[in-house]
This record gives C-alpha cells, structure tokens and sequence, in this order.
C-alpha cells in the first residue's frame, strides 16, 4: 500500500486542490495499472484504491454542494440589493 501517495490525494481533495488532486489520482491510478498489467497487482491494494475512491467521491460532492449553496445565497443577496428601497406605507394608530 502506498500510504505517502493516498495521503496526498486526500490533503488534496480535502484542501479543495480539484486539479492537483486530478494530476496526483492520474499519477496513482497508472501505477495500479503496471501493477495490474505485471499481474502484481494485490486485492489489498485494489480495496486500498476503491476506499480512497469512495473518500475522495463524498468529499467531492460535500465540497460541490457547499459551493452551490454560497453560488445560491449569492444569487438571493444579489436580488435583494437589486430591490429598490420603497418605503412602506405608514401605520397610524390613535391613541
């Protein structure tokens, strides 16, 4: 298992470092791929690949979803800045 290499995906993807994450994922994936075509490949380190999938695909949505919130509240600021400052009509009570 290459611990280093996982390690840096993950400080990757969880710093929001989409393309460095990419280049490192690319990087990991092609040794699994020698490793798999020189038949070296172990179940262990297929496993080791999936959980680090399945890691870095949650992290990916939250981190997706968190920015379609701020793109959603920044879009409803927008219309409320945009709204013009009409005074309401006066209530009168007497007393």
């Amino acid at each position: 298992m290459d611990t280093q290499q996982t390690d840096s995906i993950r400080h990757a993807v969880a710093a929001g470092e989409f393309e460095r994450a990419t280049q490192l994922w690319h990087a990991y994936a092609g040794r699994i791929q020698q490793e798999i075509c020189r038949g070296t490949c172990t179940e262990a380190r297929i496993a080791e690949a999936e959980s680090l999938l399945a890691w870095s695909r949650r992290e990916v949505l939250c981190a997706r979803a968190h920015g379609q919130d701020l793109l959603n509240t920044m879009q409803v600021a927008r219309r409320y800045e945009s709204a013009e400052s009409v005074p309401g009509p006066f209530l009168r009570a007497s007393l």
